[in-house]
């Protein structure tokens, strides 16, 4: 889920309320002109809960730039659970969504994911992983949760 779409084609500009703050945001819509790409420097990383398609509480996650430009990505919350696969970070309170929710994720993001993330260049995906996986420090993701850094890590590449 993006702001800046295909349906805004003809436009200059796309102006949103950020739900991560009270700024409004203009965002230039770039189709890409295949030129020389810009440094953008991370402003802002902040999560929220959404809903999947089964009505499961997933994590959303917004990378705001200096420049303006937002990248938004929502985990994918599979079922299957094999033993190479990231740890899907829940808060396992049974009153919950049946201990599905991800507050846990989600407070990793807009506190340890974000502090690290803040004025680093999102030009440098690779770098971006690698300081999500140090940070995490564990195999299968489990400190910071693999939904909370696969949803951070694909809205920064957007």
């Amino acid at each position: 889920m993006m702001i800046v779409d295909d349906n805004l084609e003809g436009h200059k500009n796309f102006t949103r309320k950020n739900p991560c703050g009270n700024e409004k945001l203009d965002i230039p819509v770039d189709k890409g002109s295949g030129g020389d790409q810009k440094m953008g420097i991370i402003k802002r990383v902040c999560a929220r809960e959404v809903f999947n398609t089964k009505g499961l509480p997933t994590v959303e996650v917004d990378v705001l730039l200096d420049d303006g430009s937002l990248g938004r990505n929502a985990a994918a919350g599979g079922t299957s659970r094999g033993m190479s696969e990231a740890f899907d970070l829940r808060d396992g309170d049974k009153s919950y969504f049946n201990g599905k929710g991800v507050k846990k994720a989600i407070f990793n993001v807009n506190t340890k994911i974000a502090d690290r993330l803040r004025g680093t260049d999102a030009t440098d995906q690779e770098g971006i992983d690698r300081l999500l996986i140090e940070l995490d420090g564990t195999e299968n993701k489990s400190t910071l949760g693999g939904n909370a850094m696969i949803a951070t890590s694909i809205a920064n590449a957007k």
